[in-house]
């Protein structure tokens, strides 16, 4: 399942939408990169957690979980030639 969810996500970051709306910082995707896949589900809570607290302290991911929120709260600022 996280392989796939995977593939679909990179095949529309790279179709004319998804680039559009990457540009537009109204498209964000947030995945921890490393070992989650090893973990067994439902087994490995704490484990989950440290992997997506340190991934969600990266200066980039936190960066990019501000511009998200903004954009959230922000909606009416957009209008859809933006997109």
């Amino acid at each position: 399942m996280m392989t796939s969810s995977d593939a679909i996500a990179y095949d529309f970051e790279k179709s004319s939408q998804g680039d559009r709306l990457a540009k537009a910082r109204r498209y964000f995707r947030f995945s921890v990169p490393q070992g989650m896949k090893e973990l067994d589900e439902g087994k490995a809570t704490e484990r989950m957690g440290s992997l997506t607290d340190h991934y969600l302290g990266g200066r980039r991911v936190g960066e990019d979980v501000a511009s998200c929120a903004w954009s959230l709260l922000h909606v009416d600022e957009f209008r859809n030639d933006d997109i």
